[in-house]
């Protein structure tokens, strides 16, 4: 919006915001019950009427000012109608009758502005038809495409044009308001072949969206037609991306866009609205931006798939990782903690002694944990890792434990949170580094606590409160499990604590077992795991098949859940080598996934798997970044404050790390490793 209101002019800010506060009172004036409009942010509508300043100069601020609160009321009374019309929701006779106030008063506004004997009154009645008939069309154009027609390019050129009626209008306006008639019906050819292109761009950034809510698009069209299929085939929407950003789709979409940004540049030119040509152009710009990232983004994906790797480079790039969380541990691991906000609540006088003053919590305990965990994963591979910094990292993790308690919170200071099973099962992983360590003396009262709260199935809750603490404190803790947290298992804790415990006593295959017989339980028809606490179907996947390989010789279940593990990490990889929670593969999931498999797979001949293993490392590998870590480009920890109120709606707060995606990305290398030495 920045760079738009700039080439609108200097004063355009305080123009656009005039023309909210306006628009503002009037929809405030025009609300009835059950018929709120609802307010609408700043977009290029608010200054359209300055982008045409150099062809009506002797139009003053005011009446560009109603133009645009004209533009926006009547953009929201066709809007009533084109949603009826879309099949969005049915008809509700009262708002198509309360949009009949927008449409008076958008005329009203424009009334102040445009004399009444103008040529723009029976232009904007012709564009207001051509935009309900486009909506109709529209929507027998969908139709026609999910029966596997072909949806044309010109006919999709007119419906953009014809639903860009508000913008046609505003140049009309204007020059009806300057007087100057002979230019109030030249504007098609201007604002025509912009709506393809701002079409093209909208539809593009929103195909995933508008895919999954069952809005067909053109886009998806092109990219249905380019794969030979119909909406109908069930494909989902990974695949329809890749049909649109590998197949060469989305470049075309974006030349027709392009294209159609030079034409309203030119003809804006022919006319003398030079603001508007190099707007235009500015957005001409921002297709050739995006374009250049499907490139990109496609070059990438050949690169991937083409790329030779050997084990020397997935160990070479876990040692540069390695090397890259050194000097971040003598930073302090500053990008590797979850800050969040919490009221303080001292009613019932239950309240940590190191408590922040500005109630912001570092939540550091978890993810330190797991770069303590690929530390030892690294040793004992044979990789360097100081012993000084494994040392002092294991020495932190015991300062951090709930004040007064020999447990681990997520965030220790924060008394809301009761101390908890994951993060007693990750800093356990850590310390398996350091068996040299009294461990017993550390873990063993924790541990004990935790198995004895263990259900007949199996299953273990989240919440670890002592019984020994005070009776006060008890009943708060429970007090916010009730309220916040919620009781009860997880499958992604309870695999997390099985297989340290497993991994730290090997005798412990009783209880390991049971844990991870409910686990097995808790598997998606699809052969995946949800988790309560993280983004994704990865990580879950992982820890449950983490646990479930190490008690294959004595969980007869095992084995048929890995296979279905393993068919659904084949099934979900995308076509680059990697995985995501998204079109694109991201560097979390992928380490994730990897890490899954590596347990999933078949312990003789799986040349799929190892194939698939060989793929997912080289993805990783080249998308090690210069400074030697993986990005965090999507979100890992998930806390839904209002799980135990979902009427109140999701409120979520959501943590990713590029110091902890680093960890897991090294560790998945060196799970690869011997199975790329094998190739």
């Amino acid at each position: 919006m920045s760079s738009l209101l700039t080439l609108a002019g200097a004063s355009a800010h305080e123009h656009a915001c005039r023309v909210q506060a306006e628009y503002e009172r009037e929809v405030a004036a025009l609300a009835l019950p059950g018929l709120a409009l609802p307010v609408r942010p700043l977009d290029v509508v608010h200054v359209a009427p300055w982008l045409f300043a150099d062809v009506t100069p002797r139009l003053d601020d005011d009446a560009r000012t109603a133009i645009a609160v004209a533009a926006l009321l009547y953009r929201d009374y066709l809007l009533a109608f084109d949603a009826p019309i879309d099949g969005e929701h049915a008809v509700d006779p009262a708002r198509l009758l309360g949009a009949g106030l927008w449409h008076e008063r958008a005329l009203a506004r424009l009334a102040d502005a445009v004399p009444r004997d103008s040529a723009l009154w029976t232009t904007l009645a012709r564009l207001a038809r051509a935009q309900v008939a486009a909506a109709v069309d529209e929507r027998a154009l969908i139709a026609a495409a999910r029966r596997g027609e072909p949806w044309r390019f010109d006919a999709f050129a007119a419906l953009a044009a014809a639903k860009a009626a508000v913008f046609t209008a505003i140049p009309a306006a204007c020059a009806a308001a300057a007087g100057d008639e002979a230019r109030v019906n030249a504007w098609d050819a201007v604002i025509a072949p912009f709506s393809v292109a701002e079409q093209i761009r909208d539809d593009l950034a929103d195909w995933r969206d508008d895919w999954c809510a069952g809005r067909l698009t053109y886009v998806h069209a092109c990219a249905l037609a380019a794969a030979g299929a119909a909406p109908d085939d069930a494909l989902d929407a990974d695949a329809v991306g890749h049909h649109l950003f590998h197949g060469g789709v989305a470049d075309e979409l974006l030349a027709d866009a392009i294209d159609g940004c030079d034409a309203s540049a030119e003809a804006a030119e022919a006319l003398g609205a030079a603001r508007w040509a190099g707007f235009a152009r500015h957005v001409r710009r921002l297709c050739e931006v995006m374009a250049t990232k499907v490139m990109e983004r496609r070059v990438r994906a050949a690169r991937l798939a083409a790329a030779p790797l050997t084990p020397l480079h997935a160990r070479d790039a876990v040692d540069r990782v390695l090397g890259a969380l050194v000097r971040e541990h003598d930073a302090g691991y500053p990008e590797a903690s979850h800050r969040m906000a919490w009221l303080r609540d001292t009613s019932a006088g239950c309240e940590r002694p190191d408590v922040p003053a500005d109630g912001v919590h570092e939540g550091a305990v978890f993810h330190r944990a797991i770069i303590g965990w690929f530390y030892g994963l690294a040793e004992r591979a044979g990789r360097r890792v100081p012993t000084r910094v494994i040392d002092e990292n294991l020495d932190t993790l015991l300062a951090m434990r709930v004040a007064g308690e020999d447990q681990w919170s997520y965030h220790p200071t924060l008394a809301a949170l009761p101390p908890d099973l994951d993060d007693l099962a990750q800093v356990l992983h850590a310390f398996l580094a350091r068996r040299d360590r009294d461990l017993e003396a550390t873990f063993g009262a924790p541990v004990a606590r935790a198995l004895a709260m263990q259900q007949p199935d199996g299953a273990i809750e989240t919440w670890l409160v002592d019984p020994a603490l005070d009776p006060a404190w008890r009943a708060w803790y429970e007090r916010q499990i009730a309220e916040y947290w919620g009781p009860g298992a997880e499958p992604e804790v309870v695999a997390n604590f099985a297989s340290a415990l497993l991994a730290w006593r090997p005798t412990a295959c009783r209880p390991a077992a049971r844990a991870a017989a409910w686990v097995a339980s808790r598997q998606r028809a699809d052969g995946a795991w949800d988790s309560t606490w993280y983004v994704g179907p990865y990580y879950g996947t992982f820890v449950a098949a983490r646990l479930l390989r190490a008690v294959a010789t004595i969980l007869p279940d095992a084995a048929a859940s890995l296979e279905r593990a393993r068919a659904f990490l084949l099934d979900t990889q995308h076509v680059d080598g990697g995985w995501g929670v998204g079109i694109a593969a991201d560097a979390s999931s992928t380490a994730f996934a990897l890490l899954a498999l590596t347990e999933a797979a078949h312990r003789g001949p799986d040349d799929a798997a190892r194939a698939a293993i060989a793929r997912a490392a080289r993805w990783l590998v080249l998308a090690q970044r210069s400074d030697a870590r993986w990005l965090a480009t999507v979100d890992f920890v998930s806390f839904d404050l209002h799980r135990q109120w979902p009427a109140l709606g999701e409120r979520t707060r959501f943590f990713r790390s590029t110091t902890v995606t680093s960890a897991f990305a090294g560790a998945a290398l060196l799970a690869a490793a011997p199975w790329l030495d094998a190739r």
